[in-house]
């Protein structure tokens, strides 16, 4: 089967195709600016619990992602920053997202 390439804005993505003898492939695509890490480090930095997925560039956890210049999810509360104390507080459950202004 012929390989194709999806042109985007910013040049030709090539087709690729993955086999693996695992139950689950797990592919790791990570579209890097100049200042971010490589990808090496991205991916070294995976860790997967029960509920937490996180890399150097930001976590899921349960309901919630934080990133470096973002956060949302649905919660209540949420620790913004990773310091470990909640910057807000919701009365009730809902959809939330945040920013972080020139970052």
């Amino acid at each position: 089967m012929a390989h194709i390439s999806l042109r985007i804005t910013c040049g030709d993505l090539p087709s690729i195709r993955v086999t693996s003898a695992e139950s689950a492939n797990k592919t790791f695509i990570y579209p890097r600016s100049g200042t971010d890490p490589v990808a090496e480090d991205v991916q070294d930095s995976i860790q997967l619990t029960a509920t937490v997925f996180s890399t150097v560039l930001g976590q899921v956890d349960g309901n919630l992602y934080v990133g470096r210049t973002s956060a949302g999810g649905v919660v209540n509360s949420s620790d913004l920053d990773g310091d470990g104390r909640i910057e807000v507080t919701f009365s009730n459950i809902c959809g939330v997202h945040a920013s972080s202004a020139g970052r």
